[in-house]
């Protein structure tokens, strides 16, 4: 399908201090890349990441083939299908539009234009919604799903799906990372202890190699670069490594130190399913005056010098459920949820954030919880949707993200963990996602 002229696509400028802004759509050519910049600031600049803009839009979720414990990443060319849905919360029907973006192996903006990754619309319409249903809380649940008729992709790579109001760019209301592959390489993963007697009890190794032997590669050390993601977080993704041997058309990466994540403990588990029935982290629930249900957790401890402790969870993500109805993602209500950690004295860090899934793999302000210096104890009321909800407690650092001090890290614990393969086309002038793996640590 050959792009519609009048559709406009939207473009960055960038402006004398290197921020970037979007220009009004109308003045720009649909063929006019967007550009990044590294500089994000408060307010609805668009950032290439997960992140939510807009007050009263809860839970934006994106999976494959319908299976709502997987991983945002599709084959290109192939039956697979993206979903992604969101909740809004607010009174009045949302005037939602979508475009996609298509990144680097780093997520900046990459230099193709629209007619180069696509086959379609630049923008268009969300058309699909539904309010939900028998809940006390009203809200629509908004849908997109990837390829469709008016959009298919003709490139691999990563994507942003941009999500805005009122048919205004600068309007953004929820950004979402995806990546469509090829499946030009085959990659084998090795998942180790580390050699560092020091970290053998705490850390897990990726090893791998890529085969590369029906596709060739003419400068694996200029071309190729690769990402490692431990659950499907991009906060500690491993990059910027190079193959240490080529062998008969394999690339060789036996890395240890530089290939070496947190094991990490067990996620914690929250399950909202049920208004009737508590479970055992449940102190009480209660139908309050603002018509939301209320479930009080009893108070929890740190766990970072506690023994490794096996459990059985779903790796920081969530399932959408109301065990009493069918079609969860309208009949499921929403709830207030009151967290509290035990802490004699408040972190060095100051601020500590229940993390996962929930809060978008984001450090969310609606996910931080405050130190209350007479119950010694960090609290948090966040809204949350009915399901079954894995999350850990995690502390603002420099670097990224620390959930070992209060969570423990085992080399036992269970993770998943995917490889990306990425291959810089310099000609074309993108980079092209030619190989994709996910392993676990216990297979």
């Amino acid at each position: 399908m050959i792009l519609n002229n009048k559709i406009t696509l939207f473009a960055l400028l960038l402006v004398s201090i290197n921020l970037f802004a979007f220009e009004d759509k109308a003045e720009k050519d649909l063929d006019e890349p967007i550009k990044n910049n590294d500089d994000y600031f408060e307010g609805n600049t668009v950032r290439y990441e997960n992140r939510t803009y807009k007050e009263g839009i809860y839970t934006p979720v994106v999976f494959a083939n319908n299976w709502e414990l997987s991983d945002p990443f599709i084959q290109l060319g192939s039956d697979d299908v993206l979903n992604f849905y969101f909740d809004d919360l607010n009174e009045d029907l949302g005037d939602y539009s979508y475009t996609l973006i298509h990144c680097t192996y780093d997520w900046q903006a990459s230099d193709l234009m629209a007619t180069e990754f696509i086959d379609g619309f630049a923008e268009n319409p969300i058309n699909d919604f539904e309010e939900s249903f028998n809940t006390y809380i009203r809200y629509i649940n908004y849908r997109v799903q990837l390829p469709n008729a008016d959009v298919k992709f003709t490139k691999s790579g990563n994507y942003i799906l941009l999500v805005y109001e009122n048919d205004d760019m600068e309007s953004p209301v929820i950004t979402q990372r995806f990546t469509v592959f090829e499946k030009k390489t085959e990659v084998v993963t090795d998942i180790m202890r580390p050699t560092d007697v020091n970290q053998m009890a705490y850390k897990q190794t990726i090893q791998f190699t890529i085969d590369h032997a029906t596709y060739p590669i003419a400068d694996p050390f200029q071309e190729i670069h690769v990402q490692i993601l431990q659950n499907n977080r991009w906060d500690n993704a491993i990059g910027k490594l190079k193959p240490q041997f080529i062998q008969n058309n394999k690339l060789i990466y036996n890395y240890n130190d530089e290939a070496s994540f947190d094991g990490n403990m067990e996620f914690r588990y929250l399950d909202l399913k049920s208004i009737q029935f508590k479970g055992e982290k449940i102190k009480s629930i209660k139908l309050e005056g603002d018509d939301f249900y209320h479930y009080t957790l009893f108070p929890e401890e740190s766990r970072g010098y506690k023994q490794y402790l096996s459990q059985q969870d779903i790796n920081g993500r969530f399932i959408i459920k109301n065990e009493n109805d069918q079609s969860s993602h309208i009949d499921a209500g929403y709830a207030k949820v009151h967290f509290s950690l035990k802490a004699d004295a408040p972190y060095e860090q100051g601020n500590v954030f229940v993390f996962g899934g929930l809060s978008n793999w984001q450090l969310d302000d609606r996910f931080k919880m405050t130190y209350n210096e007479r119950e010694k104890m960090y609290e948090l009321t966040a809204i949350v949707k009915q399901g079954y909800h894995n999350y850990l407690y995690a502390l603002p650092e420099e670097q990224g993200i620390n959930t070992e001090e209060i969570e423990g890290t085992h080399f036992q614990t269970e993770n998943d963990y995917t490889i990306l393969v990425y291959q810089r086309v310099f000609s074309e002038g993108y980079d092209r996602v030619i190989g994709y793996e996910r392993e676990n640590s216990r297979r």
